[in-house]
Formats: structure tokens, C-alpha cells, sequence
């Protein structure tokens, strides 16, 4: 299998030419990189703003011609071609009297990206197509080439690749809590990135969101929660699946989620310090988190509770507010250590449990 790609000097496979072709096989060997003198083009200012090369960076380079047999030699030993828009490459290749089987496996990530993200585009009546740069954006990828280089390029769709190879190695996993987390985490990160742009200054930014916190790891917990009072409806079936690659699946789930309760409780839960710090009313945040903490939260405002107390009063109002009264007995008695569990514990506690202590521990919390 080799990953391809080309720069041209613009998007004519009859007039334009090839100036840069990179070629690397799935074991990351760089086959070929090489930038070409074209032969008939002079100028190709269009093209340049995004390829950013000049006439000047490759006036002393050999033309495609030189280099012929060693491309050839390249793809008559392959069986599998992977690119980004990748029938547009192997045009300009075969333009430049390059033989390509005709029976060889063709794999597009474009359009496979496409298929995965499945954002309609109600012009062409179909999935949308996205930029490599959004692919990249999408799963995290470190650029070490500048984008655009068709070296960076091919780096960068091979990544998205082995991505996409892996989302349906989990998503047909036997195990479906493996494929469940991973499909609501996938959902959480399409609305973070079709959101993003929308966020307050300083709340939530593209360049905080994976600097200052796992956020997407939160948000996918809260779209969880959602989901489960949104399934239960005429468009779903009782069983469950975790292919969210419909269109008509994925427009039905994100029209039920309310995105800012998504984005408020996950700024909560991640920092509850911060919360309590910016907040003047804390009957603000247990409305927004539904009266409910999960282990992890209860052991955030134990630590906040022994270590702050200038903010003791506003966790115990939470927490009252919440009816999660016995937990408010123990951190005024300054019983914390039960409540300081191993982060792997997922144990959600809600208001109803709590409520079965109500009524035994009130008398004793108001004096306190």
C-alpha cells in the first residue's frame, strides 16, 4: 500500500502540471519526494497561495519526465493507493504517461472522512467533504511538515487513515461498552468542533479545549446522559446500535441535545473550584448538573471543602441544595477520606439515593 499526493499549478489534469509528488508506503518509508520543474507553466499564482511554491523554488529541478521510470517502478510494485481526493493525483499522474493499473485498489480518505463525519451538504444532496486540515483537526494530528506540502500531506492522510481503520475495529467490537464510549465520545467531539466557533471568549476556545482540560472525555459524558431520556423515541429501534453514520440518525440525536447544557456541566465538572469561584449563586450550578454528582465530583468538593474555606459555605449549599445531606454531615465534621475514591470509580450518586438519609440526618445538619 503507498499513500500519495500532489501539488500542481492548478486544477486543469490537461493544462497544469505536477511540481511536487511525495509517495510513502504504510510502514511511514518516504519513497519519493520530490519537486519538479514544470515544462510549459511560468507562473501559477492561484495555486501558490495554498501550495506556497514558487516558480523560483523549483526552477533548477528536475522535470517529471527525469523521473519517470523511478514512479513507475514505484506503482507497478503496489496493489493499494491511498490518498486524499485521490482520483485528482492519480489524473495528473496518468496525464504524465504513467501507467496505473486499472484494476488497482483505490482508497479515498476524503471521501471515507466524509462518510464518518456525515454533515449534509444540501447543495450537492450528499455527505459534505472536508479539508485534510479538518480531518487532521478532528483526530488531533501533530503536524511536523507545514500542510499543504504534499510530504506533510501524506504523513497527515495516512494518520486519518489508520484513524478511520480503528474507529470500525472498536465500533465492531464484541465488548459494547468499548464501542458505546467510543461512538458518544465521537458524537461529543462533532458538536465541539461544530460549536466551537459559537463559544464565549475565554470559556471555551479552540485553543484551550485541548490545552486546559480532557474536555471532550467530560462533554461526552454529558451527551450520555442526555441520550438516555432522547433514545426513547419513535425514531429509534429498542435495541440500540452505536452506527451513527445516518444522516437521518445523527440530525435526529443532535436536534434532542441541548448543546449549552452539554458545554455548562462539563465546564462544572471539570473545575468545580473555578465553578464555585465565579459563580454568586450555586443554586445556579446543582440546576445545571440536576441535582446530581457523580464519585468523582463528591471527591472534588471534598478536597475544596479541607482546603478552601472560603468556599465551605457554597459547598454546603450546594450540597444541600442537592439533598446530599449526609455527605455534608461528614465534610463539616471533617470526614473526608471516604469520599476520596480512586479516579477509575465510576460511581454515580444522585439526590434520590441520598434521599433515603434525609429525613435521619436533617435535624443534626440544620444546627450544624
Amino acid at each position: 500500500m503507498i499513500i500519495i499526493d500532489t501539488k500542481t499549478t492548478g486544477l486543469d489534469k490537461e493544462n497544469d502540471e505536477i511540481i511536487q509528488l511525495s509517495i510513502m508506503n504504510d510502514k511511514d518509508e518516504i519513497l519519493m519526494d520530490q519537486y519538479f520543474k514544470p515544462t510549459n507553466k511560468t507562473e501559477w499564482n492561484e495555486a501558490m497561495k495554498t501550495n506556497k511554491i514558487t516558480p523560483e523554488m523549483v526552477k533548477d529541478c528536475p522535470t517529471i519526465e527525469n523521473c519517470k521510470e523511478q514512479i513507475q517502478n514505484i506503482f507497478s510494485k503496489e496493489n493499494t493507493i491511498v490518498g486524499y481526493n485521490t482520483n485528482f493525483d492519480i489524473d495528473f499522474i496518468k496525464n504524465n504517461n504513467i501507467e496505473i493499473d486499472e484494476n488497482i485498489n483505490v482508497i479515498d480518505v476524503m471521501l471515507e472522512f466524509a462518510n464518518m463525519y456525515n454533515e449534509y451538504d444540501q447543495k450537492h444532496e450528499g455527505t459534505k467533504w472536508k479539508k485534510l486540515t479538518f480531518a487532521t483537526d478532528f483526530y488531533d494530528f501533530k503536524w511536523d511538515e507545514e500542510a499543504h506540502n504534499s510530504l506533510g500531506d501524506i504523513k497527515a492522510t495516512l494518520y486519518v487513515y489508520n484513524k478511520l481503520q480503528e474507529r470500525q475495529r472498536v465500533l465492531n467490537s464484541p465488548d459494547i461498552n468499548i464501542a458505546e464510549d467510543y461512538a458518544m465520545k465521537e458524537i461529543a467531539k462533532k458538536i465541539v468542533m461544530k460549536y466551537n466557533k459559537d463559544f464565549e471568549e475565554g470559556k471555551f476556545t479552540a485553543q484551550n479545549l485541548n490545552e486546559t482540560f480532557d474536555f471532550y472525555n467530560d462533554i461526552a459524558e454529558c451527551v450520555q446522559d442526555l441520550i438516555v431520556y432522547t433514545l426513547h423515541t419513535n425514531y429509534y429501534p429498542q435495541n440500540i446500535t452505536f452506527e451513527f453514520d445516518k444522516q437521518k440518525d445523527m440530525k435526529h440525536l443532535l436536534t434532542k441535545i441541548d448543546i449549552q447544557s452539554c458545554l455548562d456541566i462539563a465546564y462544572i465538572r471539570h473545575d468545580f473550584k473555578k465553578a464555585l469561584e465565579e459563580t454568586d449563586n450555586v443554586f445556579d450550578i446543582s440546576y445545571k448538573l440536576k441535582w446530581s454528582f457523580s464519585s468523582e465530583d463528591i471527591s472534588q468538593l471534598a478536597i475544596i471543602h479541607r482546603d478552601h474555606p472560603n468556599l465551605r459555605e457554597k459547598v454546603y449549599d450546594l450540597l444541600e441544595d442537592s439533598n446530599f445531606h449526609s455527605v455534608n454531615t461528614d465534610f463539616v465534621i471533617g470526614n473526608y477520606d471516604k469520599y476520596l475514591l480512586d479516579k477509575s470509580t465510576d460511581i454515580q450518586m444522585d439526590q434520590q439515593e441520598d434521599n433515603e438519609e434525609e429525613y435521619d440526618y436533617d435535624e443534626d445538619v440544620m444546627e450544624l
